[in-house]
């Protein structure tokens, strides 16, 4: 799949999770509607401007100018965070009871919807430069965490029973840490709602952004090596970059074996563990 079949499919997705949130979230909540009718109004306005530059030269002025789109799909999720679009959800959603697999299972699940990362991903599938897409991800995630308290203060996910997984996750969280960081916050006794925000920190920061900012960095810095190869076949000088160095450090990064991938993704959850701690607690 190309570049920009990705970045199609991405578009067709949130606009597919606007139309759900139009549909699902209670009307009086007219704030947050307000915003998903300007979001579905953006994402709406860059299909129809993809598609009136699909037949022109080298993707025509959507291919040059399309990283526009960005600020207003990122201000759009920033503000269904602060009107409050997982709180909504969780309103109308029923507590789960006692026990099994399949409760655990549905648990689970609201505590990623709760994150909102996969909304990081969306934006990520498409496929801006991550120049470009950086800073936008930066405001979402902060807005994203900023809505973790109230989250985890809905009904869903206070229930005892809730309380309870979600404990279970922060203990399976902190064994990330697997004893190598020593810091007072591991050894600090954390409330059930700091719990809850450390789980929706984590994933927030670890799949929202870390991860997706890697594979970006990944696809960017091996399309900069093939054309520097390029180049140097045509016997022209090397391109500059300010990101030179860091496509470099990046693509030398892929000659790594099996075992010190996972310890540096070891070392980068627990780095992550640590830090969505830090913006959790209660000082």
């Amino acid at each position: 799949m190309t570049v920009a079949a990705y970045s199609l499919t991405a578009s067709r997705l949130i606009l597919l999770t606007i139309i759900v949130c139009i549909v699902r979230d209670p009307k009086q909540h007219t704030e947050l509607h307000a915003v998903l009718r300007c979001y579905l109004a953006a994402v709406i306005a860059e299909l129809l401007w993809r598609r009136s530059c699909r037949r022109s030269p080298h993707g025509g002025s959507f291919a040059r100018w399309r990283h526009l789109a960005l600020p207003a799909f990122a201000l759009c999720d920033v503000l269904m965070s602060r009107y409050g679009v997982v709180r909504a959800g969780l309103d109308i959603s029923a507590a789960v009871p006692g026990g099994g697999l399949r409760d655990s299972i549905h648990h689970i699940v609201l505590l990623v919807l709760s994150s909102r990362f996969t909304s990081n991903l969306f934006l990520w599938a498409l496929c801006h430069r991550a120049i470009y897409m950086v800073p936008a991800q930066l405001a979402v995630v902060y807005h994203h965490w900023r809505a973790n308290a109230d989250n985890c203060a809905a009904t869903v996910l206070a229930a005892p029973s809730a309380v309870a997984r979600t404990h279970t996750v922060a203990r399976a969280l902190a064994g990330l840490q697997l004893g190598g960081l020593p810091n007072e916050l591991l050894h600090r006794s954390l409330t059930p709602a700091e719990e809850c925000h450390t789980v929706l920190a984590w994933q927030q920061l670890m799949f929202g952004l870390a991860l997706p900012l890697l594979a970006q960095l990944s696809i960017e810095s091996r399309l900069w090596v093939q054309h520097q190869a390029e180049r140097r076949q045509r016997r022209l000088p090397p391109e500059r970059s300010r990101l030179a160095w860091l496509y470099h450090a990046v693509h030398s990064m892929a000659d790594l074996d099996i075992l010190h991938a996972v310890v540096l993704g070891l070392l980068l959850s627990a780095v992550l563990h640590l830090l969505a701690i830090a913006v959790s607690v209660e000082r």
